[in-house]
C-alpha cells in the first residue's frame, strides 16, 4: 500500500464504495491476499483500483452483486440498504460545527461574555502549579521523602474523644489512697502523696464529698492504728477538698527543683540526669536563687555594700529633722 493509505482507509473505501460491512471487508481482504500485486502500489488511485479488482473477485466467489448505491446483496436477493458517504458526512458535520461556533461567538460578544475565560484561567493556574511544583521538588530534594511523611499532620476529627469522667476517677483515686493507709503501705505524707491530694482537690465535686464523708463515717477506729490514721488523713483531705470546692482548679508543683547533670565516664560515655538542686526545697527557692545570680552574674561585695548605703542615704535624706551639718557630712561620703 502507498504511504498514508492505511488499513482504516481501505476499509472506509470499501464501506463507502461497495457498502461492505466489517465481516464482508475481512473476506474481501482475504481474497486480496491471493491476488497480491507484483510491486508496491505507488499512489492512492492504484490502491483503490486494486481494491476494485479484489471486490469483483470477491463478488464472484461469494455470489453477491453490488447495487448502484454501493450496497451488496446475497445471491438470493435482499432489500437494498442506503449507504451514506462518510467523507461527505464528516464534511457536513464540520461545516455545521463551524456554523454553530460562529453563532455562539456572536451571541457571546452581544452578552459581553468571554468564551476563553476558562482557558485563560487554566493557563494561569498551570503556570502557578508549575512554580509550586518546582518549589516542592526542591524541598523534597533537600529534606527527603521520609522527613516529609514524618511531619504530616495525623489529627483526625473523627478520632477525637472527650473525656469527662474525672468525677469517677476522683472517687477511684480517693479510694486507693484510703486503702493504701488501711493496709499500712502509706504511713507518711511525702511530695508524691501531696501531689495526688492536690489533683484530687482540683477534681472535687459534691458527689465526691458525699462519697468521702460516707467512708469517713463508716471507718471503725477500734480496728487498729491504720484505721485511726486513715480516718485522720481522710478528714484532713475532706476539709481541704471542701475549701477547694468553691475555687477553680489550680496547678501547684511540689516536686524538688532539679538541675541538669552531665557525667563523662572513664570509657568516654556521656550520661545525663536531672538531680536535685542543693539547698532548694521548692520552686520559690529556685526563683530566689536565679534572682540572686551566680558567680558570673551576681554583684560583687563592694557593689552590694554601695547599694545598701545608697538605700540608707535616700531614707535619711527624706528626714526633714536632720541637721544641715549631718546632711552635708553624709553627702560628702557619696561624692567624688
Amino acid at each position: 500500500m502507498p504511504g498514508g493509505f492505511t488499513q482504516s482507509s481501505a476499509r472506509t473505501y470499501l464501506q463507502t464504495s461497495y457498502g461492505l460491512g466489517p465481516m464482508r471487508q475481512d473476506g474481501l481482504l482475504l481474497v486480496g491476499l491471493t491476488a497480491e500485486p507484483a510491486a508496491r502500489l505507488a499512489s492512492e488511485a492504484e490502491a483503490k483500483a486494486w481494491l476494485d479488482s479484489c471486490a469483483v473477485a470477491y463478488a464472484k466467489r461469494a455470489g453477491i452483486t453490488y447495487s448502484a448505491g454501493g450496497t451488496s446483496a446475497g445471491g438470493s436477493g435482499g432489500a437494498a440498504v442506503a449507504v451514506v458517504n462518510s467523507e461527505a458526512f464528516d464534511k457536513a458535520q464540520r461545516e455545521q460545527q463551524r456554523l454553530v461556533t460562529q453563532q455562539l461567538e456572536v451571541l457571546a460578544r452581544y452578552l459581553g461574555l468571554d468564551l476563553r475565560q476558562g482557558s485563560r484561567s487554566f493557563e494561569a493556574s498551570k503556570v502557578e502549579s508549575g512554580l509550586l511544583q518546582t518549589e516542592l521538588d526542591l524541598w523534597m530534594e533537600e529534606h527527603g521523602e521520609f522527613y516529609a511523611s514524618g511531619i504530616k499532620p495525623s489529627f483526625d476529627a473523627r478520632k477525637a474523644r472527650t473525656f469527662d469522667s474525672y468525677w469517677n476517677w476522683a472517687r477511684q483515686d480517693a479510694l486507693i489512697l484510703y486503702y493504701e493507709i488501711l493496709f499500712g503501705r502509706l504511713t507518711e505524707v511525702d511530695r508524691e502523696i501531696t501531689s495526688q491530694c492536690i489533683r484530687l482537690m482540683n477534681r472535687a465535686n459534691p458527689a465526691l464529698m458525699r462519697y468521702m464523708a460516707y467512708n469517713i463515717a463508716t471507718t471503725d477506729v477500734s480496728r487498729g492504728e491504720t484505721y485511726k490514721l486513715a480516718r485522720s488523713y481522710a478528714q484532713m483531705l475532706y476539709e481541704n477538698c471542701e475549701v477547694a470546692l468553691n475555687h477553680p482548679p489550680v496547678y501547684k508543683d511540689v516536686d524538688f527543683p532539679t538541675a541538669p547533670h552531665t557525667e563523662v565516664t572513664a570509657s568516654g560515655d556521656i550520661k545525663y540526669a536531672e538531680v536535685q538542686r542543693p539547698e532548694e526545697r521548692k520552686l520559690l527557692d529556685y526563683v530566689r536563687m536565679m534572682q540572686a545570680g551566680g558567680e558570673l552574674t551576681q554583684f560583687s561585695g563592694r557593689q552590694r555594700v554601695e547599694q545598701s548605703l545608697a538605700k540608707i542615704y535616700r531614707i535619711i535624706k527624706q528626714q526633714n529633722s536632720m541637721k544641715k551639718d549631718s546632711k552635708l557630712a553624709i553627702q560628702g561620703l557619696y561624692t567624688d
